[in-house]
């Protein structure tokens, strides 16, 4: 049974997160994260200049070489318009069910780019400092795509929302590592993100110079995966939970590197409050899509709300009683310390 199945099951909702055509110019949406500021829920959806299509049963589209007529493989990024990069715009808005308003987030430091992944890629929000932050990977300020996660801070969130502040975070050992992206950020430890969720490796974040350092790092726990960064991490039950995922790549035979496929499935996780790693659950899947994403978590009024992108086509925020996922969580264990 998917998430969305368990969660509707218990009175749960999903709530679609839709950008009106002329915004969007019917591009797709996805990985959408959010906020619970103030008692309002605030949201930011990723914004594509694609459709992407994916092939179903995708080896019968291989020729008889085993190749693929495109280099992403099974994968066929559409464009409306003669611009061949793969281009994020965020878009925030402040829920209010089907009267919900998105406007782009100006992001006035950006400078041209030099690579072919563009903008602020699966942007999380947080609230540090009296700030609000949106924080995700870059790529488009190398010529070989080299990402960081990076910090922007966002005002005018009423009228016309706005980055006035942006620091990309180095990396706290390896100056080296090629991509680092799906870093999660810790609500209530300003400038602390997830690194790594397995072994659990905890990162502090100057947010005026990007210098990064690694002030936790936990023992291994063996689980049949590796489990990639999702939402961000939350305070609960004395310690800390977040949605992880994991995904079952696979490559087709005498293929570059991009010419791969995978498969996405979701972990939640427990620490407690020294961040020893207390529970994993077993993998889920939000509506039994190949490609999910998910960006933002938050509690609101008693329910957990979850955001997350379908297919890198859609946008959903699935609203679920906490006691739910809890009950969901005890009964889906992989690993209990």
């Amino acid at each position: 049974m998917s998430m969305q199945a368990e969660s509707i099951s218990h009175l749960g909702i999903n709530h679609p997160l839709i950008i009106p055509n002329r915004i969007s110019k019917g591009t797709g949406t996805c990985n959408p994260s959010i906020l619970n500021y103030n008692n309002k829920l605030l949201l930011n959806i990723r914004m594509l200049n694609y459709t992407l299509f994916h092939s179903i049963g995708a080896k019968q589209w291989m020729d008889e070489g085993g190749k693929f007529p495109s280099r992403w493989g099974p994968l066929t990024y559409v464009h409306p318009e003669d611009d061949a990069r793969l281009v994020t715009d965020n878009y925030f808005g402040i829920w209010e069910g089907n009267n919900t308003k998105f406007q782009k987030i100006s992001m006035d430091l950006d400078t041209e780019t030099i690579w072919e992944f563009a903008g602020l890629e699966d942007g999380r929000l947080v609230f540090w400092d009296d700030k609000l932050y949106i924080t995700g990977v870059r790529r488009d300020t190398t010529e070989n795509g080299q990402g960081r996660m990076e910090l922007s801070q966002i005002v005018d969130i009423h009228n016309s929302p706005r980055e006035i502040s942006r620091v990309r975070i180095e990396h706290p050992t390896n100056p080296n590592a090629y991509c680092e992206k799906n870093w999660m950020p810790v609500r209530d430890l300003p400038f602390h993100y997830i690194m790594d969720a397995n072994p659990t490796r905890l990162v502090k974040a100057d947010p005026d110079t990007g210098d990064c350092e690694l002030v936790y790092e936990g023992d291994k726990v063996e689980i049949p995966t590796s489990m990639r960064g999702s939402s961000q991490v939350l305070s609960h039950k004395g310690g800390f939970f977040t949605v992880v995922h994991d995904t079952n790549w696979w490559r087709f035979e005498n293929r570059c590197a991009e010419n791969k496929d995978a498969i996405y499935s979701h972990r939640f996780i427990q620490w407690d409050k020294d961040w020893n790693i207390q529970k994993i659950s077993k993998q889920f899947s939000f509506m039994n899509g190949q490609i999910e994403f998910s960006c933002g978590m938050d509690k609101f009024k008693g329910s957990f709300y979850i955001t997350f992108g379908f297919e890198d086509n859609s946008s959903h925020m699935l609203e679920v009683k906490c006691d739910v996922i809890d009950k969901w969580f005890d009964d889906n264990l992989e690993y209990s310390r």
